[in-house]
């Protein structure tokens, strides 16, 4: 079995000579810790640490560093006896987002609606948004929210803070107000309904990609070695180059090769094998 210092030196020195220098730590001497910067490096950092058989992926774990920052970090444990290589890397804190339709009677001018918080879970933060319907006077909420602001449909939006709300707690909103027209506030403002054609996907939505919930549950990183290898080149196009004096060199780690299919000194693999 490998000695731990020598895993731990293996480690570091695949982060240093990384496509661009990786952040490392170690909070104890048998620990490191890799700090990767995009999810596009964790499969491949991955498989190198397999082709230097540093370990195996033990456990998949995250941290949430709270509410404010809006962000989950995902810890990726490899051991290799008593060492410890923890790939971490942050991504965007999933959320829910749970949508309901409530009959609202229009028979009459003045028109109210209650909706019941019940608490089923603790929650750190509470905000409440309503769209005040167009054309609607004699606007009140309880518990009540600021004069609002108008959003870029036209419509005013108005908004109250509760805080923290514990588990169990019951919390009612109570909404009254009048309105004469008929009409939806789409058919008074004359807005259209928005394009039914999904939106490219950009920013914190590639952040988290599915193959990367799906390594989570691999029992380990081998399994996902035939997806590792697609991801790796299709993320770089550059084969290996004959550099003066004949010999060929690793384009990621810049070392002259030996025969092989990866290279001994950052796992890369070899073009042409």
């Amino acid at each position: 079995m490998m000695p731990t210092e020598k895993a731990i030196e293996i480690g570091r020195e695949l982060a240093e000579r990384w496509t661009f220098h990786l952040e490392t730590r170690q909070p104890e001497p048998n620990r490191l810790d890799v700090l990767l910067t995009s999810p596009d490096d964790l499969v491949p950092f991955a498989v190198a640490l397999r082709v230097q058989r540093i370990g195996y992926l033990t456990a998949v774990t995250g941290l949430d560093p709270g509410p404010e920052s809006g962000m989950l970090e995902l810890l990726y444990h490899f051991c290799q006896g008593a060492a410890v290589i923890t790939l971490r890397l942050q991504v965007p804190q999933p959320f829910f987002h749970v949508e309901f339709y409530d009959p609202l009677p229009t028979s009459s001018p003045d028109r109210s609606y209650t909706y019941v918080w019940l608490g089923d879970l603790m929650v750190d933060r509470l905000r409440v948004s309503l769209q005040q319907p167009a054309g609607a006077s004699g606007f009140s909420m309880r518990p009540e929210a600021g004069a609002g602001s108008s959003g870029p449909d036209g419509l005013l939006y108005r908004t109250v803070d509760l805080g923290a709300a514990a588990a169990g707690k019951q919390l009612p909103f109570e909404i009254r107000y009048t309105k004469t027209d008929a009409r939806t506030s789409a058919d008074i403002l004359g807005l259209k309904a928005p394009d039914a054609t999904p939106a490219a996907i950009t920013g914190a939505s590639k952040a988290l990609p599915d193959w990367l919930l799906a390594l989570a549950i691999y029992s380990g990183v081998i399994g996902a070695a035939g997806l590792a290898g697609t991801l790796w080149w299709r993320r770089r196009t550059k084969v290996l180059e004959t550099q003066s004096g004949g010999g060929k060199f690793c384009t990621r780690c810049g070392n002259r090769l030996a025969a092989g299919r990866f290279c001994s000194a950052c796992g890369a693999p070899i073009s042409g094998n």
